[in-house]
């Protein structure tokens, strides 16, 4: 597999929330059980603490791990997974990634940061931008540059604007 599809596959891997949660339980963890991720997602899932939490609910995520996202990390790079010992464990590539779960439960303020992951494909139109438009430079920040570009769909308006009065 090429290099920019596998980083391709990796922004992928992380736009499935149980995936995001699980490399955030491993950051914190380095490594866990596949029955102990189950338990702590089932609890983040549930909003509820593990005493309050079905056995149901619990064994619906480890099948899921088990089947679906360990696996899925796994091919991505972001994690090791012994499916016979049951065990998931951090690699570099999770250590480095940065993971943000908080604005799947709808905790964000407005007023707060949203980090998103930009795919390869962005950030590749990104930089064409910066090399066709003498607006853009390659030290501005992304958002900077997608306010830049996106004031330029309609020149009377900043985008910015628009989302602080839309809260």
């Amino acid at each position: 597999m090429g290099d920019s599809q596998h980083q391709g596959d990796q922004g992928d891997v992380l736009t499935n929330r149980r995936r995001r949660l699980v490399l955030s339980q491993l950051q914190r963890h380095e490594s866990m059980t596949l029955r102990d991720l189950a338990e702590q997602i089932a609890v983040t899932d549930q909003e509820t603490d593990l005493g309050s939490m079905c056995e149901e609910a619990v064994t619906e995520v480890e099948v899921a791990l088990h089947h679906v996202h360990a696996p899925k990390l796994a091919e991505a790079g972001y994690v090791d997974y012994d499916a016979r010992r049951q065990l998931v464990a951090l690699t570099g590539s999770g250590r480095r990634v940065q993971v943000d779960t908080e604005c799947d439960a709808g905790r964000i303020e407005p007023s707060e940061t949203v980090t998103v992951e930009l795919g390869i494909e962005t950030i590749e139109k990104l930089h064409e931008a910066i090399t066709r438009d003498e607006r853009l430079s390659a030290r501005m920040r992304y958002d900077e540059i997608i306010g830049t570009l996106l004031a330029d769909a309609d020149p009377g308006t900043d985008p910015r604007e628009d989302e602080t009065e839309a809260r």
